[in-house]
């Protein structure tokens, strides 16, 4: 994987996007492997593009106790580190049913706000594992042969990682020392997508 490949065609993206403005890119980051190594590489961008600003955006959802808060403490402390802006909001009290649902609501009202009216992105660390449960969970719903799932750009949202495998990411997280927390709710099998995991 040829980090550099891949950053420079993230410059272009930025500058194209931003010719008359200040790029800005909102860092969904939930304190796991793939969004730090995304917050750790668009850094390490900036330090590239003086005119880039990357902030960081976390949403605590409080489903997993004291799991929760590190998780939070984990990604405070690496904005504060790369001297990045950062947002966090803490949910309320969940439902009892459509946790998922309301978990993604709540997560984008937030990430929009974040953006509110400056122009800028907000990267999601979606990356390739990411994309081939999304088709195998569209074909397990019967959702036809249209498979395309996720885009690398919906507006305002952008995947800049969606092309690489988790385990690079992996990879470079132990290479680099990027600290990262394991959610262990990625392992119950009550969600479908951890089934097809």
């Amino acid at each position: 994987m040829d980090w550099t490949v891949q950053m420079r065609a993230w410059q272009h993206f930025l500058r194209d996007g931003f010719p008359d403005s200040q790029p800005l890119v909102i860092v969904a980051c939930s304190g796991g492997v793939d969004s730090m190594v995304l917050l750790d590489r668009l850094c390490a961008l900036q330090r590239q593009m003086a005119e880039l600003i990357v902030e960081v955006a976390h949403v605590n959802y409080g489903l997993r106790g004291r799991d929760s808060d590190l998780d939070q403490e984990l990604v405070v402390k690496q904005a504060s580190q790369l001297s990045c802006r950062y947002h966090v909001l803490r949910a309320e009290k969940a439902p009892t049913n459509g946790i998922q649902e309301w978990a993604r609501g709540l997560r984008r009202r937030f990430f929009e706000q974040c953006l509110a009216d400056r122009s800028g992105v907000i990267a999601v660390a979606h990356q390739n594992d990411d994309l081939a449960e999304n088709v195998l969970l569209r074909m397990s719903r019967g959702c036809g042969i249209d498979l395309a799932g996720m885009s690398h750009f919906d507006p305002p949202y952008w995947r800049p990682i969606l092309d690489i495998p988790r385990q690079v990411l992996l990879d470079w997280a132990e290479r680099q020392n990027v600290p990262y927390r394991d959610d262990k709710s990625n392992d119950k099998l009550i969600y479908s997508r951890n089934k097809i995991r």
